[in-house]
C-alpha cells in the first residue's frame, strides 16, 4: 500500500547493524530483489507468501507430534524437521532451490517492513491495555512488544487495510490465553509483525498475522496461529512447535487497480485465483441540439406577429382605431344635421 512508504530514518544502532547485515546476506545469497511492492500487496512477500513456516536453522516439535500445519514448510539451510508429513497440508522443502528463493524473499520483505515509517509509537506495555481498537497504521516500539496474559487487542479496519507492528530491536511476547481479534473485515494476511530478535506465542493463545522474525519463533502448547511463522530473516533462526494449529490457507483477497484494469487475487486453501477485468471507460455525455419550431408559442424564432383580437374575450386589442372612427362619425353626423337645418330655414 502506498501509504506505507519506506522510510530509512535513523533508528537505534542495533537496528542499523541488523539491517545492513540483512542486505549483505541477500546480496551474497543471490542479490536483493528490487521490489516496488508494499506490505499488503499481493506480491510483497514474493515466494515466501506460499509458506506457513520458514526457518533458517531447525524446525522441531514436541512429541507426541499433534501440530497441524496448513501451508508449505521451508528450511534453508538446515537438516532437522520434526514435523511428520501427515501433519502438513502442503510441501516440506529442505535446502533446495525453492527454499533458497523463499529465504531471500523473506529477507527482502523484512528490510522493507522494518523501515516502514511509523504512524504511532508504542512502548513495552501491554498492547491489550488499549481502550480503543487499533486502526490501520504502523506501530513502532524501540524495544519489545508485549500482549499480556489473557489480554485481547482489537484491530479495526476494512479488507484492504494494513497493520504493521514493529519490535525494532526487541522481542515479541504473546501471553498465554491472549487473543488478537480482527473486526470490520480486517484480513489476517494484511497484519505484519516485525521482530528484531525472537517471538514467543504463549500457551493457548490465539494469534493473527505474519511474523517476520530476525531470529527464532516459538509457539507454546496449544497456541493457534492464523497466519505465518517466518523466522531467520537476518540470522540463523529456529521454529519450535508444541501441539499447535497453524493456518496459512485462510482466505485472502487483494485488489489492485490501474488506469486500464482491476486485478483481484484470491488465496485460499493453497490455491491462488487471479481475475483481471478491464477498467470501464464511460463515454462523454452529449446534449442533443434544440429544435426550434416557428409555430410554437414557446418558439425562440425572431418572427413577431400582432396579437389577434378575439370577440367577446375581454381583450382590448388595439383600442385607438375604434375610438377615432366613432369621433369622425359623430362630427360628420353633426355637420349634416346643421346643413339640413339651415336649408329648411331658407326655404321658409
Amino acid at each position: 500500500m502506498s501509504i506505507f512508504a519506506t522510510n530509512f530514518s535513523p533508528k537505534p544502532a542495533a537496528v542499523a547493524i541488523g539491517l545492513t547485515a540483512a542486505i549483505a546476506l541477500s546480496v551474497f545469497a543471490g542479490a536483493l530483489p528490487a521490489r516496488a511492492a508494499d506490505p499488503g500487496d499481493d506480491d510483497f512477500l514474493g515466494t515466501a507468501e506460499d509458506y506457513a513456516i520458514i526457518a533458517s536453522d531447525t524446525i522441531t516439535e514436541t512429541a507426541p507430534h499433534t501440530t497441524v500445519v496448513l501451508g508449505d514448510v521451508a528450511l534453508d539451510p538446515g537438516t532437522v524437521v520434526e514435523l511428520l508429513p501427515v501433519q502438513v497440508a502442503g510441501e516440506i522443502n529442505i535446502s533446495d532451490t525453492d527454499t533458497n528463493v523463499a529465504d531471500t524473499d523473506l529477507n527482502a520483505a523484512y528490510v522493507i517492513v522494518a523501515n516502514t515509517g511509523a504512524t504511532e509509537t508504542v512502548g513495552t506495555v501491554n498492547l491489550g491495555a488499549r481502550v480503543t481498537p487499533y486502526l490501520p497504521g504502523v506501530y513502532w516500539s524501540g524495544s519489545d512488544l508485549l500482549l499480556d496474559v489473557n489480554a485481547t487487542m482489537t484491530l479495526l479496519g476494512g479488507a484492504d487495510d494494513v497493520f504493521i507492528f514493529q519490535a525494532s530491536t526487541g522481542a515479541l511476547t504473546i501471553g498465554g490465553g491472549s487473543t488478537v481479534l480482527l473486526t470490520g473485515g480486517v484480513q489476517a494476511c494484511n497484519v505484519y509483525w516485525q521482530v528484531g530478535s525472537s517471538a514467543t506465542l504463549g500457551v493457548d493463545s490465539n494469534f493473527v498475522g505474519t511474523i517476520l522474525a530476525a531470529t527464532s519463533i516459538a509457539a507454546l502448547n496449544g497456541a493457534e496461529i492464523q497466519g505465518q511463522l517466518l523466522a531467520g530473516a537476518t540470522n540463523a533462526g529456529a521454529v519450535t512447535l508444541d501441539n499447535n494449529y497453524i493456518n496459512a490457507h485462510s482466505r485472502c483477497v487483494r485488489t489492485t487497480t490501474t488506469a486500464t484494469e482491476v486485478t483481484t487475487t484470491t488465496r485460499e486453501n493453497g490455491t491462488t485465483t487471479t481475475v483481471v477485468v478491464p477498467t470501464l471507460v464511460v463515454p462523454p455525455t452529449t446534449t442533443p441540439p434544440v429544435t426550434t419550431s416557428t409555430t410554437s408559442t414557446n418558439s425562440t424564432n425572431t418572427t413577431f406577429r400582432r396579437p389577434t383580437v378575439l370577440a367577446n374575450t375581454g381583450s382590448t386589442g388595439d383600442a385607438t382605431l375604434p375610438l377615432a372612427g366613432a369621433l369622425v362619425t359623430f362630427v360628420f353626423g353633426g355637420l349634416l344635421l346643421l346643413i339640413g337645418s339651415r336649408r329648411r330655414g331658407n326655404q321658409a
